[in-house]
């Protein structure tokens, strides 16, 4: 995705152009680019109004079964009444007060979390043809990839694959940012997605082997097994996991190296998990002192979302960034 920072009303267009070249990109029809142009154009200017400011993130939906565009907008601000600022009518800055109501009724997906001194978060996609959004996997997962600002690419990936009962989830973050750092980490999202194997270690050996070309990456990869509830985690680098449940946060460990160039040892940690366990794994573009108690309702809320309100507070501004949350329910 590629991020916006959105201070006044001058720096709305920069959003509005990304929606519709990612929309362009995606083979979407006419009608769904300008839906996908107006929200991201109500919704920055939501931001410069009435949140102080904050940052809109566009590209395209990495879990949907069909093209869509997604788009999240993030502030700091007081927070908001969601359900009354969705009605038609209610304003506090003198408008129409249509804007977000009109934003869930052109979107695909409409989904938004706030809470009064955290800020809200806002998540919608926008699908073509109007086609109801099916995600490509049975467990519900999101992301959010972000570029450093200044680059066209992420030098970090994320991939997902499902095999019999297993939920098999990898983040790669090559080393530095730009080009190079993205053919790293998007080599080792293309050997994940080729590999025939669900093991965490045996995974990890192929990337890392296949990596050699390339400036090389930390890597992690979790392997979720739905019908034992057991999680193996087997990581090369400084790529985070962490599991959580009923309150309580399990850091996942991960060994040093650098995927691709060095790796001492490569070994999975095994860790039982309850249903409906979040999974969420995410590169050092994240600072790892976020604490998901401290916002009331995160924790139930769609994946994507956790993402984005995590990315928001915890995302560093001098590196590329990527979280992936996925809920464990069977």
């Amino acid at each position: 995705m590629r991020a916006f920072q959105i201070a006044d009303h001058t720096q709305i267009v920069g959003p509005r152009q990304e929606a519709d070249a990612c929309g362009k990109s995606l083979g979407l029809p006419e009608e769904d680019i300008g839906r996908a142009s107006l929200i991201t154009t109500e919704l920055a200017t939501n931001l410069s109004k009435h949140a102080g400011g904050g940052e809109i993130l566009v590209g395209a939906s990495l879990d949907s079964q069909t093209p869509c565009v997604e788009i999240l907008a993030i502030d700091k601000g007081p927070g908001m009444d969601i359900e009354a600022c969705l009605a038609d009518g209610y304003s506090t800055a003198g408008s129409q007060g249509t804007g977000l109501g009109a934003c869930r009724r052109q979107a695909t997906t409409f989904d938004a979390y706030t809470a009064s001194g955290f800020g809200t978060a806002i998540h919608i996609r926008v699908c073509s043809g109007r086609t109801p959004y099916r995600s490509k996997q049975t467990i519900p997962w999101g992301a959010v990839v972000r570029a450093l600002a200044g680059e066209d690419v992420s030098g970090d990936a994320v991939a997902v694959r499902e095999s019999g009962e297993d939920f098999v989830a990898l983040v790669a973050d090559g080393l530095g940012h730009g080009p190079f750092a993205a053919d790293a980490a998007h080599h080792a999202a293309d050997t994940f997605q080729q590999s025939v194997s669900a093991d965490a270690e045996e995974l990890v050996e192929s990337i890392h082997a296949s990596l050699r070309a390339t400036r090389g990456a930390a890597i992690a990869v979790a392997n979720m097994n739905v019908a034992k509830r057991l999680a193996t985690f087997c990581g090369i680098g400084n790529i985070s996991g962490s599991l959580i449940s009923l309150g309580q946060t399990k850091r996942l460990t991960s060994l040093n190296g650098t995927a691709g160039l060095v790796a001492r040892r490569v070994q999975g940690f095994q860790y039982p998990y309850e249903n409906d366990t979040l999974l969420i794994l995410h590169s050092d573009g994240l600072s790892s002192s976020w604490n998901l108690e401290k916002y009331p309702g995160l924790a139930q809320k769609a994946p994507t979302l956790i993402a984005a309100v995590l990315y928001r507070d915890f995302g560093r501004a001098r590196d590329d960034a990527s979280i992936l949350v996925a809920r464990m329910v069977s």
